[in-house]
């Protein structure tokens, strides 16, 4: 490999330092600071001319010519894809034949609910023949009362006496309001 310069005097007579040079052929020079500021960085970069040369210039019909887009290929992968899509049916329709009953279909209905505040409230629900009326918040759900057909709980057909039922089981010194408390308590935590 050939050296960028052929000689490079160097003279200080002053203070200022000249690095002339002599060369042959073009030169980018490129003079940057280091990092830190002390010290100065001089890159010497040859140019590099490029001629055209013949090989460059290729004949386009020379060029070796592409396939059409195979259709072959196309049905494959989408027959595949379909094939996968009918199996993950199958085993969804297996896995929903094993759950239970009770996870396959709502046989909950939900009667009445009272917002208590913005993290709790109480509802009343029908599962089964039976009521049952909880209280969810956030973190816990508490069962506060159960009522069954035995007990001859009085029919509710509105929201007005679901209210007058919640009040009657306020006044009175429950479970529920015990409960109650508990579940606002650590909602607060």
């Amino acid at each position: 490999m050939a050296p960028l310069h052929t000689y490079m005097p160097l003279s200080a007579p002053i203070p200022i330092t000249v690095l002339p040079s002599i060369y042959n052929k073009e030169l980018t020079i490129k003079p940057s600071i280091t990092a830190k500021g002390y010290g100065l960085r001089i890159r010497i970069l040859g140019l590099k001319i490029q001629t055209p040369t013949t090989s460059s210039n290729l004949n386009i019909n020379s060029m070796p010519q592409t396939e059409s887009f195979n259709f072959t290929n196309y049905i494959i992968v989408i027959a595949i894809l379909i094939f996968l899509i009918l199996v993950l049916l199958y085993v969804k329709q297996k896995t929903l034949k094993k759950l239970p009953k009770s996870l396959q279909n709502d046989n909950y209905k939900l009667l009445y609910q009272k917002m208590i505040d913005p993290k709790n409230r109480i509802v009343m629900i029908e599962l089964f023949n039976n009521r049952y009326l909880l209280l969810l918040g956030d973190k816990n759900n508490i069962l506060l009362d159960k009522f069954s057909e035995q007990n001859e709980l009085r029919e509710i057909s509105n929201q007005a006496d679901f209210d007058k039922l919640l009040e009657e089981k306020l006044n009175s010194d429950s479970l529920f309001l015990k409960n109650a408390s508990k579940l606002k308590e650590e909602n607060e935590l």
